[in-house]
């Protein structure tokens, strides 16, 4: 031994030979990759044992922990490694709530795969071509699965298995095999560890890694645990901050996930009957299980639907504002509201594309159930308000809305305001194209330079406004849909020929900074934008920003010039610009609302809120989110929106999305896309809208009852829910 060792042993024996020593204690069996290993950064008393925390060394016997708790790992890299991982802070947590002694077995490796943990499985053995000579024994290790077993058995001698940790999935992240092998091997790790433990019921806590990269793939995978192995589930690894690596937790991250893996214990999450649906991603190939948060989940189900005014409103009990004749939004004890024209706090809901279909089955059906477009209008305000919805989103119809709005007194539609100001520019000139979802631009780059973009704010707005400025039942302005914002935008303009604009004014840019890649253009240009020398990532960023400040102050100088009563919800950003600070910064600066068009993940996670609350300072709304069932009969082989089997799983993942909305400090509402299906005989509509279940109505102008119904369900219970989330301080 040690002297160290010799020191920490002496320590234990001396514990345990104190009045009422504890022998009986809560053993937890620690393993996975280097997260669990522990890469978190120690500090000055780091290395004080822990109160009511002990370790089981390499000699089978329990010590008072201290950090690392790696360190008798029997197949872990090299000491110096070993830093601060999840186990610490869990133990202390765990300890404090209980009152139990706590004896962790810590048996993790770093750049392990599950290949290399299940049963019987090959030791691991020095391998050199990972450049791994500094940081491996090079030595063969033993067994993984044999060593946690072993050492468990050990530990069980003087206490009780009371859980399972496994922080691991980094090293299987990177394939599409790997990634749809992984469950099946997960959950036969944790069968035969309960097995060969005598512990058929003992918890399994998992944890995700890191939210970037492949990462984002392997958390859907580990969040399927729950699904496929009984009292067991995967604690949340949203929001956490990473080392530059991407890999790795930072310090702080570490002892959050640690208090997150506690809360999962002292919860008994393990035990929850989760509701799970079954979806296929755009992005990815696999169908996978999702969890879902329902309103009968957090134990609204059965309270009263909320009183609402004619806006849609909180009539009674909410905070009360100035009542200013319009929608406005401000902070209000540390959220973001909207505030309707009498001062009451609102919470948009808004359907996208509310207007009669132009294909031939719609416009039969249309024909057969209401007779004509004007029945059509004088009806489907009033549908839409039974069901929750407050009002229309973008490309709906405004005479609908104003003649709704006309008509009735105690009840008002909201509405909005597509201006397409870019769109309509570049369609103008005859140089945009169409692209899924949204207008292409040449070398995939807005004509904001131009100086004619201005004079056509300048008009298509002085005319846009003219019979909306006073109407208190407008929300506010979009300005464009899906603009092609980012890192591209450099290399993007300087592609074009030399006379354009954006080219002119790149290269001024550049220059400005001290770079000139004059010589490595062409008079005409390239085919396609490629990248040039001199030209660093942080220019890219920077640039795009630029792009970005001089878009939206454009925008905001001309609209406030004709319309200063009403809100400017910006232009709709999608999942490319969703990561890009300097351009949602410069969209904060501007817009009273930042709009975001959310496909990219199952739910809205806290990384994404944390980032854009920084950059902008500003609420947000969604304004695109829906899944296509696979049982309506249509192919649902366009557009972003996920896949699941049926209208009770579009039910689902309506809830749990917007439960995640109300439970954020930012979010004052959302837009579902949309109204009624592609129609497959309408070839008139951009490529991503031709064939898939998007709407609440069907072709035929029937309402999804499944969906409908837990829309209805949420949508009138809005306010209690955030109120649920947000009590009064």
């Amino acid at each position: 031994m040690t002297i160290l060792r010799k020191l920490l042993f002496t320590a234990w024996l001396l514990a345990a030979m104190l009045p009422g020593a504890a022998q009986d204690y809560d053993v937890y069996l620690c393993i996975g990759q280097s997260n669990m290993a522990g890469r978190g950064d120690m500090v000055p008393g780091d290395e004080k044992p822990l109160e009511g925390v002990f370790l089981l060394n390499d000699e089978g016997v329990p010590v008072p922990a201290a950090a690392p708790l790696n360190i008798y790992s029997t197949i872990r890299k090299k000491a110096w490694m070993q830093g601060i991982n999840p186990a610490w802070s869990f133990s202390q947590k765990m300890h404090a709530a209980t009152g139990r002694p706590v004896l962790l077995v810590v048996n993790a490796k770093g750049g392990t795969g599950i290949d290399l943990w299940v049963k019987d499985a090959p030791c691991d053995t020095f391998r050199v071509s990972r450049g791994d000579e500094a940081a491996w024994d090079g030595k063969p290790t033993p067994q993984f699965y044999a060593e946690a077993v072993r050492r468990t058995r050990q530990a069980m001698q003087y206490g009780s298995l009371k859980g399972i940790l496994w922080h691991q999935g980094e090293g299987d992240s990177g394939s599409d095999k790997k990634r749809d092998s992984y469950i099946g091997k997960l959950s036969g790790l944790v069968a035969d560890l309960r097995a060969d433990l005598d512990a058929p019921d003992v918890p399994f806590v998992a944890g995700e890694v890191c939210h970037r990269g492949h990462g984002e793939k392997i958390n859907q995978t580990l969040m399927q645990i729950a699904y496929f192995v009984p009292n067991s589930c995967c604690v949340s690894a949203d929001g956490l901050g990473m080392r530059a690596d991407n890999v790795h937790f930072t310090r702080e991250a570490q002892i959050e996930l640690g208090e997150r893996y506690a809360d999962a214990f002292l919860n008994r999450e393990y035990e929850a009957k989760t509701l799970y649906v079954k979806a296929r991603n755009p992005y990815y190939h696999q169908w996978i299980m999702y969890p879902c948060r329902t309103v009968e989940s957090i134990g609204m189900k059965d309270s009263a639907p909320d009183k609402l005014n004619k806006y849609g409103s909180l009539a009674k009990g909410g905070p009360r504002f100035a009542r200013t004749g319009f929608f406005h939004v401000q902070k209000h004890k540390g959220r973001w509201v909207m505030v309707d024209p009498e001062g009451k706090q609102h919470i948009e809901t808004a359907l996208v594309s509310v207007q009669p279909g132009k294909g031939k089955i719609q416009y039969a059906s249309l024909k057969e159930k209401y007779v004509n477009a004007d029945n059509w209008r004088n009806s489907v305000p009033k549908e839409l308000l039974s069901l929750g919805f407050n009002g229309n989103g973008a490309w709906s119809d405004i005479v609908m809305t104003a003649r709704f709005n006309g008509t009735y007194d105690k009840q008002k539609y909201t509405y909005y305001v597509f201006l397409g100001l870019m769109s309509g520019y570049a369609k103008e000139l005859k140089v945009a194209r169409s692209l899924p979802g949204h207008t292409g631009f040449p070398g995939d780059c807005i004509l904001v330079f131009d100086p004619g973009f201005e004079k056509y704010c300048d008009s298509r707005i002085r005319k846009m406004t003219e019979k909306c400025v006073d109407d208190p039942c407008l929300v506010g302005y979009f300005s464009d849909n899906e603009l092609p914002f980012g890192s591209k935008n450099l290399e993007g303009y300087l592609s074009l020929p030399e006379k354009d604009y954006g080219r002119k004014e790149a290269l001024r840019w550049l220059a400005a900074k001290g770079v000139d890649v004059s010589a490595q253009l062409l008079p005409e240009g390239f085919e396609k934008p490629r990248k040039l020398d001199g030209i660093t990532d942080e220019l890219r960023r920077e640039f795009a920003g630029y792009v970005a400040e001089a878009y939206y102050s454009t925008v905001l100088r001309v609209l406030r010039r004709y319309d200063k009563n009403h809100m400017y919800v910006g232009s709709r950003f999608h999942g490319p610009v969703f990561r890009e600070e300097e351009v949602i910064r410069a969209a904060g600066r501007y817009c009273d609302v930042v709009s975001y068009n959310f496909y990219e993940r199952w739910d809205l996670e806290n990384d994404y809120l944390r980032d854009w609350d920084a950059w902008t300072g500003k609420p947000f709304m969604v304004t695109e989110f829906y899944t296509k069932g696979m049982d309506s009969g249509l192919p649902n082989t366009r557009g972003a929106g996920w896949r699941v089997s049926s209208q009770k799983d579009r039910a689902a993942h309506y809830q749990n999305f917007c439960i995640k909305l109300l439970e954020s400090d930012s979010c004052v509402g959302w837009h579902f896309f949309k109204y009624q299906d592609n129609d497959p005989t309408d070839t008139t509509t951009d490529p991503s809208n031709r064939d898939s279940n998007k709407g609440i109505v069907s072709n035929r102008y029937e309402y999804y009852t499944d969906l409908v119904d837990a829309m209805k369900e949420l949508n009138l219970r809005r306010y209690g829910i955030w109120r649920k989330f947000h009590p009064a301080k």
